[in-house]
């Protein structure tokens, strides 16, 4: 294995321990929210909801909550979901919260999943998305997480937070959050590239 390479995996190696003692996010019904989709179970304990909450501002949150394990069922269940949050029209944030996963099942074939899913609703998720919000209960996770934002290139806002506090903050303040706009990229052309530089990476 390549220096590069052996430093990837060691990052991972943190990562991994700090998701195991991590927390989860509290559940819709623990806060003064309404749902307007789902909640759907991801397998794993794991869920994804589109609900309306209040202290988190003035557009529903589509609330990923990641369980123990992220594998292709996983991804399935969940890109479903976002395709069904899409087809309603109207924009919305995301708050995604991995703090229960163990570990990620990461393969040619969830990557494939994921791929075909980005391709086909790449500019829609654009329009509607107006922000993002990452829930990392441990700085152990930055650097996936970073990882991961490059993967993928977000145009919209995005806070990295510690807690669901200060991710209603950004989602009742950012100016998208008030009042939406389209994000859609004027190419996405460089997508190849990014996804051939993470599947290299991943040795896939």
């Amino acid at each position: 294995m390549s220096g590069s390479l052996t430093s990837f995996a060691a990052v991972l190696l943190a990562v991994a321990l700090a998701w195991t003692y991590s927390s989860p996010a509290p559940s819709a019904a623990a806060r003064d929210a309404t749902v307007l989709l789902g909640p759907v179970s991801l397998g794993h304990g794991g869920t994804v909801e589109l609900l309306r909450a209040p202290s988190a501002g003035p557009l529903p949150r589509l609330l990923v909550q990641l369980g123990r394990t992220v594998d292709e069922a996983t991804l399935t269940a969940l890109l479903a979901f976002m395709s069904r949050t899409l087809d309603r029209r109207r924009p919305f944030t995301v708050l995604w919260d991995p703090g229960a996963v163990r570990w990620p099942r990461v393969g040619g074939r969830q990557l494939g999943l994921v791929r075909s899913w980005v391709d086909k609703h790449a500019e829609q998720w654009d329009s509607r998305v107006q922000a993002h919000v990452l829930l990392l209960h441990s700085p152990l996770w930055r650097p996936v997480a970073w990882l991961v934002l490059k993967l993928f290139a977000p145009p919209q806002p995005i806070r990295i937070v510690r807690d669901e506090a200060t991710a209603d903050d950004f989602t009742r303040s950012c100016a998208s959050c008030t009042q939406p706009k389209s994000w859609v990229k004027s190419s996405y052309s460089d997508r190849d590239r990014r996804f051939g530089t993470f599947s290299r990476a991943w040795g896939l």
